[in-house]
């Protein structure tokens, strides 16, 4: 069944200098979907969400989000639209505590006005939501450890009531654990309703999540399908997964 269509990335390319990072990438995300984003390191996956949030501007191309055009709005626009995400690496406030990194997504993060006092029980239920601990949450953010510190930039993320969540590489740094409770949390927002486009270097993680997998490769896309489909591609197995890789680890 289809679904009613939320991002739509048409024929965007980004170069720094003389470098082509990303070069004339097509694709599209349905609400409620899981899209992965796969490649080799340097394949512009990175690049590619900063892009659609804004953090970069595309040289060619356009981004659609709802059926508007943002290409040219900032971040922190579009973060008000419904578009908000996690950076590869775990980013906060390191001398504001657990539940006032939170508030600031409440505060700022959505169109609105919200008293301090709102913003810091909202943010509360959001840790609890991704199952930060409760004896934590006063704790500086310079005094966590990386699982931690992943949990509160996913629920500073989660804070500002994404519509399209964008997340890069959430379970890097983790031990097999962290990294199972993650996935099942990113279960948990989809059941919200959420749609979510993440970029991954973990197979199993893609394989067990995704309803669709976009690979990109030097900054193409050459395949794009379910995530048995790309596994199968032969000119993915060539250029990422190698001809003996197994998708199951």
């Amino acid at each position: 069944m289809t679904r009613p269509l939320l991002l739509s990335v048409e024929k965007v390319t980004k170069s720094f200098g003389g470098l082509i990072a990303v070069k004339n990438v097509d694709f599209q995300v349905e609400q409620k979907e899981i899209v992965g984003l796969v490649g080799p390191n340097g394949a512009g996956k990175s690049t590619l969400l900063k892009i659609i949030n804004r953090f970069y501007r595309q040289d060619t191309g356009t981004i659609m989000f709802e059926g508007k055009d943002i290409s040219r709005l900032n971040s922190h626009q579009v973060c008000r639209m419904g578009i908000s995400g996690t950076a590869q690496i775990a980013q906060a406030f390191p001398d504001m505590t657990a539940i006032e990194n939170v508030s600031i997504g409440v505060l700022f993060g959505k169109p609105g006005r919200t008293s301090v006092n709102e913003a810091k029980k909202k943010a509360v239920e959001v840790l609890r939501f991704v199952e930060f601990s409760e004896n934590k949450m006063e704790t500086l953010a310079k005094n966590l450890n990386i699982a931690e510190l992943r949990r509160v930039q996913l629920a500073k993320a989660l804070a500002t009531d994404p519509k399209l969540l964008l997340l890069d590489e959430v379970t890097t740094g983790l031990g097999h654990l962290e990294g199972e409770r993650a996935i099942e949390i990113i279960r948990k927002i989809r059941l919200r309703g959420t749609t979510i486009l993440m970029v991954e270097h973990i197979m199993k993680v893609i394989m067990g999540l995704c309803d669709k997998v976009i690979v990109l490769d030097h900054g193409e896309k050459i395949a794009e399908g379910t995530p048995k489909e790309v596994a199968n591609n032969e000119a993915v197995i060539r250029s990422y997964l190698g001809e003996s890789s197994d998708c199951s680890k």
